[in-house]
């Protein structure tokens, strides 16, 4: 999920501790409701992107998510499993993620 180049302009709302169990927590619910599961998922701190998915099936979620509310880890994390399904920004990929989080374009807004 790629956008300009991330800021850490705001506080964190989460000690690193705290942000990897929500981490851990939403990877859960995420792949049992939508039954894609990632190889692994890492956090570790991107310049350019707030997550990733390569190919291989391995997603990296941004560390500086620790300033966004809940959802929007979630949104994250749910916008990368859906790039296993399609490795793009499709109609069929937009279609599989509200079907997830109906609420999704109000959530990515936080992160602009």
């Amino acid at each position: 999920m790629k956008t300009q180049e991330i800021k850490n302009e705001k506080p964190n709302l989460y000690t690193k501790e705290e942000f990897i169990q929500i981490v851990e927590k939403a990877r859960k619910e995420l792949i049992c409701k939508t039954g894609i599961k990632p190889n692994k998922i890492r956090i570790r701190e991107i310049k350019y992107a707030w997550g990733s998915c390569s190919s291989n099936k391995n997603i990296t979620i941004n560390l500086k998510l620790m300033a966004y509310s809940k959802e929007a880890i979630r949104y994250v994390i749910l916008h990368e499993l859906c790039h296993i399904k399609h490795m793009n920004h499709s109609k069929k990929f937009w279609k599989l993620v509200e079907s997830n989080m109906p609420n999704y374009k109000e959530v990515k807004n936080e992160l602009k």
